[in-house]
């Protein structure tokens, strides 16, 4: 029988059942059970010739029995006296991760993980590659992708992508291997040939032009979360030279610390939070985006998870173990918020006026909108946040974008820094913004401890089951604007994972930081409508001094018009 190549036949559901056959040899997955019947195998295919072709035939039809029968995965860590192991997979990968790449190399399309250290990923995406590469029914090509050449291919380190493939390849035995393959001639650096069928597996590190070059089947781009700069570049590359492009990352700590980085903008974050379109098929039925922590490692208890974080500090168990972008809350200035409790599809109501907390920043100013429901429920509905822009300019599109967001009728209520009173290095503030428009502007007092106790307890109370804080659940945005940072409530998502640091207080955040703009957006819309232990005399003061400053900025508009 001729070799076909894989773009020679259009994939129908048939060539997925060629891979996950109906009828399955029966063998254990058991440890111990599993050697006895891998020597038993290769014991009786020695002796009996047809026994050795029909399970090879039989092997290049069923990828999980290439895997639990004849591959073996090398693991020194968790087993320090037998490193080389049997490669039984895991309930994940049987279930979910192999069935899905498989569905994606057949049919075309992307997949994205976000997953935990020592989850077996890579291992799995290298193992069903040398599956198709080896398979005579449907040999393809591939391309392997890392960080920098060392990370794709360096002799003696395991760490390496394509030492995981000779150390797959190497625990076959000789009669699956292709006819006429020779360790010497066809091993080459980065790159592995099956000279029965003329396929290959290419390997190139971190570039913009990732994806020029040859045609493959799929790409495997391993730890894209760290592939700085070329991100983007490298995955659209890919477009056109492969149908099926597969990424995977752990969430990369010089990206989450120090708090002001924002983590939101590079390409990996992105493609999973959907911001970044995918490539799907009508075939597939698994979905592209994953998120693979500890409950999906066979390996790891909960009691093993408890050591882990006992032993690791709290941001570097939420990276490698827990696998997620979110920071956790022992490191956390507000430990309180939890975004599966405070974030929500949040809509304007038209009936009740919009409370816009305005930072003047540096550079960076930042505009937070909320409303106050029925049941006293702060609720943050928009923000934007300026790069490179004066506060004039700023205020003018601000203006713009409230009334696209919230139409003509809508009844805004400004508040911001009382210092922008005054004459500072950053102008007459509240000036720029009554000339933009947005007026009367309600000085609050940048006092940050009153805003950390207030917002707190925003946190922790509950009305009608319902929190006291809510925020409005929109995915990272890329701005259309180049003086625009971010018009999405992910940034709000992210200032209240702010970190704390030697320089803050246990209420108190830094100031001019990233984060710290939309926090004192949120601080002054607070301590406005929550006022921190005020009596109601003072609250009376207030609301006086209010119509006497409406009063004073009426006049300043009628002299700026002059």
């Amino acid at each position: 029988m001729k070799s076909q190549k894989f773009s020679e036949f259009a994939p129908s559901i048939e060539h997925l059942n060629a891979v996950f056959p109906k009828n399955r040899i029966k063998y254990p997955i058991e440890y111990k059970a599993n050697l006895e019947f891998r020597r038993e195998l290769l014991k009786k295919a020695r002796k009996d010739s047809k026994f050795r072709q029909d399970i090879k035939l039989y092997t290049f039809k069923d990828i999980t029995f290439f895997f639990d029968c004849f591959l073996y995965i090398y693991c020194p860590v968790r087993h320090p006296d037998s490193p080389h192991r049997p490669f039984i997979l895991w309930k994940y990968q049987r279930e979910i991760l192999v069935p899905a790449i498989v569905e994606r190399i057949l049919y075309g399309g992307d997949l994205i993980a976000l997953k935990k250290r020592s989850i077996g990923f890579t291992y799995t995406v290298t193992g069903i590659f040398l599956f198709f590469f080896l398979n005579p029914f449907f040999p393809s090509d591939f391309l392997l992708g890392s960080v920098n050449e060392e990370t794709v291919d360096r002799r003696g380190d395991m760490d390496s992508l394509f030492e995981k493939v000779r150390y797959l390849l190497k625990s076959l035995p000789d009669w699956l291997l292709p006819k006429g393959f020779k360790w010497r001639e066809h091993d080459r650096t980065r790159l592995l040939i099956n000279p029965e069928t003329g396929v290959s597996i290419r390997g190139k590190a971190n570039t913009a032009d990732f994806g020029a070059g040859g045609r493959a089947r799929a790409a495997f781009l391993d730890e894209f979360s760290l592939w700085y700069h070329t991100d983007a570049a490298a995955w659209s590359t890919l477009t056109d030279t492969v149908s099926c492009r597969i990424a995977c990352g752990t969430p990369a700590r010089e990206r989450l610390i120090p708090a002001d980085n924002d983590y939101t903008s590079y390409y990996f974050y992105q493609l999973f939070s959907k911001r970044q379109p995918l490539r799907t098929n009508p075939n597939l039925k698994l979905p592209s985006i994953y998120e693979f922590d500890w409950r999906y490692d066979d390996e790891m208890s909960k009691k093993d998870v408890e050591r882990e974080k006992q032993q690791r500090g709290a941001i570097d168990f939420a990276i490698n173990v827990l696998g997620t972008f979110d920071i956790p809350q022992s490191g956390r200035h507000f430990p309180q918020y939890d975004k599966f409790k405070h974030v929500r599809q949040l809509t304007y109501i038209k009936e009740k006026p919009v409370y816009v907390g305005i930072d003047y920043g540096f550079l960076h100013p930042c505009v937070v909108c909320a409303q106050v429901d029925d049941d006293d429920c702060l609720l943050i509905l928009k923000c934007i946040l300026g790069k490179q822009i004066d506060i004039f300019p700023f205020a003018k599109y601000v203006k713009s974008k409230l009334k696209q967001w919230f139409g003509e009728g809508a009844s805004f209520i400004y508040l911001a820094d009382e210092a922008g009173q005054q004459r500072t290095d950053k102008g007459m503030s509240v000036e720029a913004l009554i000339a933009a428009g947005l007026s009367p502007v309600i000085p609050v007092p940048n006092k940050k401890e009153r805003m950390t106790v207030q917002i707190r307890n925003k946190l922790t109370d509950e009305y009608n089951g319902k929190p006291g804080l809510l925020i409005n659940d929109e995915i990272a945005d890329s701005p259309i604007e180049s003086f625009i940072s971010t018009e999405s409530c992910a940034y709000i998502h992210r200032c209240f994972q702010y970190i704390k640091t030697k320089k803050t207080n246990e209420l108190s955040w830094e100031r001019d930081e990233y984060l710290a703009h939309g926090m004192d957006c949120i601080g002054y819309i607070v301590l406005y409508l929550f006022p921190y232990f005020e009596r109601r005399e003072m609250a009376k003061k207030r609301k006086d001094r209010w119509r006497e400053l409406q009063n004073q900025q009426k006049e300043r508009r009628h002299w700026i018009a002059k």
